[in-house]
């Protein structure tokens, strides 16, 4: 049998023991809480991160991407510039040349076809014209005019123009003359010559014909084999006619 101090004491432990439970209840609890809440925090700072994490990467990911294709398009234009200016290079040094080349004989051709053109209708009409006057003016210098020979003359040393003849393709075809056939009208400067026999008699004029063929007084005749000498040989305008002017009478 139990005393009262004995049921007292026990019941003290009881409750002792009771608080111990309630209190050990309320820890469990609070350290489920704080299991839940770290859990929570951990998945809330674990998604923070990972999205944080996502963003990043994803703004990296575009930066990288239009680095990407900047770098294609720079690269691209380079390309472009490079062969733009390969092509123009090529162009300037290859076809231009040729072009300008094409373009220049074309114009030489077009240009030759319209002088041959005109040059063949103006030489027939010229032609007809020019050999009339040759054969005049052949004639004329093959006769010459004994009525103009001056009745007086100086005793003294003379000069004038005469007829030499007429010298065509590096051959004279006429001689009034005498010398060499295939002579250089250049290399009878200074020699001295005879008046052909062949042609006889030969006039001494104040000068050659004009332009127009008019022909100037005759101030002698020579006779056949008279020797003079040749100071000077000019052609008649391209004609192949050559006269020299002359001195005689020594």
């Amino acid at each position: 049998m139990t005393t009262p101090s004995e049921n007292q004491s026990s019941g003290s432990i009881q409750e002792l023991h009771d608080r111990l439970e309630v209190i050990d209840g309320t820890i469990r609890e609070v350290r489920s809480s704080i299991n839940e809440l770290s859990q929570e925090s951990e998945e809330f700072i674990s998604f923070r991160l990972f999205d944080k994490a996502k963003s990043l990467l994803t703004r990296w990911i575009w930066i990288w991407i239009g680095a990407f294709f900047f770098f294609i398009g720079i690269t691209g234009v380079v390309s472009y510039i490079g062969v733009v200016n390969k092509a123009s290079d090529h162009f300037s040094r290859v076809i231009m040349p040729k072009l300008e080349d094409d373009i220049r004989q074309q114009f030489i051709v077009r240009v030759n076809q319209i002088v041959d053109r005109e040059s063949a209708d103006l030489s027939e009409r010229f032609q007809e014209q020019f050999q009339n006057f040759a054969e005049q003016l052949s004639q004329k210098l093959e006769k010459p005019k004994i009525a103009e020979i001056k009745t007086t003359r100086p005793v003294s040393t003379e000069q004038g123009w005469a007829y030499l003849g007429n010298y065509e393709k590096g051959t004279w075809v006429t001689r009034y003359f005498e010398f060499p056939e295939n002579s250089d009208p250049s290399s009878l400067v200074q020699t001295s010559l005879e008046v052909s026999r062949k042609t006889g008699a030969l006039n001494v004029r104040k000068g050659m014909p004009n332009p127009l063929g008019q022909f100037p007084q005759v101030i002698d005749v020579l006779r056949a084999g008279t020797e003079v000498k040749i100071l000077e040989v000019k052609e008649w305008y391209g004609s192949g006619y050559m006269w020299a002017r002359i001195k005689y009478g020594d």
